[in-house]
């Protein structure tokens, strides 16, 4: 029997995965993967167009992958945003040169740059983290 090939073969000498890739299903792939790396950062891995990209943050991806009707990936009516509901947190050193770059961009800040304190196994930690959409609606949070 043949061996199934899922399309990672075609991609994984470039690539090490990530234990989860989230796939974010994008209404133009050229506007998010220019959003994605001009403006957030975030590095273009692999590129298959007009279907799909691999962008990396760190060693974490995220797979874009250009919306079309009959995609068997849809199970229901998708309906813009596509991305209602749906956060990414992205780790980063220090978000406050992103956050200042995205606002002399004039790009919406959904969830202004701020502090938030928690408390974890009785020692109590803050995080600065801040909040953006990409063009389909996804949130993005920013936070060290």
């Amino acid at each position: 029997m043949p061996e199934l090939n899922d399309g990672d073969e075609l991609i994984k000498e470039a690539i090490g995965w990530a234990p989860i890739v989230p796939g974010l299903l994008v209404s133009n792939l050229d506007r998010s993967v220019d959003v994605y790396t001009r403006l957030f950062g975030l590095t273009l891995a692999h590129s298959e167009p007009p279907r799909l990209a691999v962008l990396e943050w760190g060693s974490g991806q995220i797979v874009l992958q250009q919306y079309v009707p009959d995609d068997p990936l849809v199970v229901a009516e998708l309906t813009t945003p596509f991305g209602r509901g749906v956060t990414l947190d992205l780790r980063t050193p220090d978000p406050k040169p992103l956050y200042e770059r995205l606002r002399g961009e004039k790009w919406p800040i959904v969830v202004p740059m701020g502090i938030a304190e928690y408390t974890q196994g009785g020692e109590t930690y803050t995080r600065t983290s801040f909040v953006v959409a990409d063009p389909d609606g996804y949130l993005l949070r920013f936070t060290d």
